[in-house]
């Protein structure tokens, strides 16, 4: 009959790790270990609390000279040794407590290390951010991105509000996934915008293959493709033309048979300002590509393009048939 190892203490893990365990306790481990690849990841991370004591400069305390220290203390103890009274415990049971007190203690200290959220906010700027994985996330104005200091083994989790363009380094053993409103973004190694206003949620690809999910549907994206999530609608694909979504890092409009009222919806965030389009020419497509014109400009480009009338009042500006 095999055995098998379903649980182990973390105090034995510790002895084994500090070269303290029996031959017996060595072999339970080594059974413990093949027993669910899992098992290794769980003993590699009290492997990093134990060491992440000794490698914080910031810290005193040594796993090694704890343990030491604690037993020097327990002998003295047990001799009666400045003591009267005589408490005599079984060696097992010192190292037990030993071991239980060092990955108690360096828990404490080190969780705020490893599990603490790293914020990273913009306002009136637009800001380049390195993830600790090597991955590139360009953060819109008025946007912010929450990731763990320590992004995980088994998967690379971020939460976004605002919008990001994202240069994922490609892993296949870690997912990278995006969490921003109600939308979930999975990928493993690509290029793509996400943005959020409001409850719509757009996510174009630029390079690679993404997934997008909110509920129980989803939605696999490619380059030169995005999808819009509003509301109880199904997600669905549409083609990307030109490459709006990168303005704010490129500092250009790119458009490509781009309807116009899709635009209109970036001048209006460029420019901060108040432009409407009727109905009728909303879909009308376009050709061109803005760099540093002022908006006067590209509001004269696009009515000789596309031979209609823009029409101020005031801060309100309509585009409409001639």
């Amino acid at each position: 009959m095999t055995k098998r190892f379903t649980h182990i203490e973390d105090a034995l893990l510790a002895r084994y790790l500090l070269e303290e365990a029996t031959p017996e306790e060595e072999q339970q481990v080594a059974g413990w270990l093949k027993a669910d690849p899992a098992n290794a990841e769980h003993l590699k991370r009290v492997e990093l609390l134990l060491e992440t004591v000794s490698l914080d400069a910031d810290s005193s305390i040594n796993a090694q000279e704890a343990l030491a220290r604690l037993h020097s203390r327990m002998d003295r103890e047990a001799s009666g040794a400045g003591n009267t009274r005589r408490l005599i415990f079984p060696r097992s049971i010192i190292r037990v407590a030993a071991a239980v007190l060092i990955v108690g203690t360096v828990i404490w200290f080190s969780y705020p290390l490893l599990y603490r959220q790293v914020e990273v906010t913009t306002a009136g700027n637009v800001l380049e951010h390195q993830l600790p994985d090597g991955s590139k996330v360009i953060l819109n104005r008025n946007s912010s991105l929450s990731y763990p200091a320590r992004l995980s083994d088994s998967v690379r989790q971020v939460t976004l509000k605002g919008e990001a363009f994202f240069d994922v380094r490609a892993d296949k053993d870690q997912p990278f996934i995006i969490r921003v409103n109600n939308v979930t973004v999975r990928v493993v190694g690509t290029s793509f915008n996400v943005r959020n206003r409001g409850s719509e949620t757009t996510v174009a690809v630029e390079s690679g293959i993404v997934k997008v999910s909110k509920s129980n549907d989803s939605i696999e994206l490619r380059a030169g493709e995005q999808t819009r999530s509003r509301a109880a609608a199904p997600l669905s694909k549409e083609i990307t033309r030109g490459k709006l979504y990168a303005y704010y890092y490129t500092g250009e409009l790119v458009c490509d048979r781009t309807p116009l009222r899709e635009l209109v919806e970036v001048l209006n965030e460029k420019f901060k300002a108040q432009i409407s389009v009727e109905p009728a020419i909303r879909e009308l497509p376009l050709n061109a590509v803005f760099r540093d014109e002022p908006l006067d400009q590209v509001l004269f480009i696009i009515s000789e393009s596309l031979n209609i009338k823009v029409e101020r009042k005031g801060q309100q500006i309509l585009m409409k048939q001639p």
